[in-house]
């Protein structure tokens, strides 16, 4: 089966073109500044790049678990960091001390989170090859309401659908194609592997 390296490249070269579509296609819409529509494309590129490897999170140990569980822990200490200065002081303009608190905060989590979120998610995560590789999953998940923004016909409460459109159709759109190509490698793999298989049956 294709490993890491495998699925992060030839993921990176079909986000290079993915996000050069992006870029293009919102480069043309009228009173949308450019700047945007490079964001998009960057914001497309990275979106393709962490689903061609977003499959694997399910594989103990895996790089893209490593990645997931780094992400979680430090994600929870900038919440923490965060909670202490909107809760206490109103926002990051608050006094040195208050920064001072929001830090020692975020390492106390940081320091608990290294060890719970890794067994936490081992115990969550479904068997190798299981739910999270059945291409199904990533069409309800990602491709249906990407579909919902475009059309309109699904927001999320509270959110401008301009946004939903700029940001979340790039983000869900791009995580789709890239998790579908990881499946795909792995079938062609898989189906190449059996081929081979039955090739050196028959020689025998």
């Amino acid at each position: 089966m294709p490993n890491y390296e495998t699925h992060l490249g030839i993921g990176a070269m079909l986000a290079l073109l993915g996000g050069s579509y992006a870029f293009a296609w919102f480069n043309q819409v009228p009173r949308l500044p450019q700047n945007y529509a490079v964001f998009i494309g960057i914001w497309t590129f990275n979106a393709i790049c962490v689903g061609s490897i977003l499959p694997d999170i399910d594989l103990h140990n895996s790089k893209p678990r490593r990645l997931l569980n780094g992400g979680l822990i430090l994600g929870s200490a900038g919440i923490a960091y965060t909670l202490v200065l909107f809760k206490t002081a109103g926002g990051f303009n608050a006094p040195n001390g208050y920064h001072v608190a929001g830090f020692l905060a975020a390492v106390v989590v940081l320091t608990v989170a290294a060890r719970i979120i890794p067994t936490l998610v081992q115990e969550i995560m479904p068997s190798h090859r299981g739910f999270l590789h059945n291409p199904v999953v990533y069409l309800a998940v990602f491709c249906v309401p990407a579909y919902g923004f475009w059309t309109r016909d699904f927001n999320i409460p509270g959110v401008d659908p301009v946004y939903e459109v700029l940001f979340g159709v790039p983000l869900l759109a791009g995580l789709f194609v890239g998790a579908w190509l990881h499946l795909g490698l792995d079938a062609s793999s898989f189906l190449n592997d059996e081929l081979n298989r039955i090739q050196r049956k028959r020689r025998f």
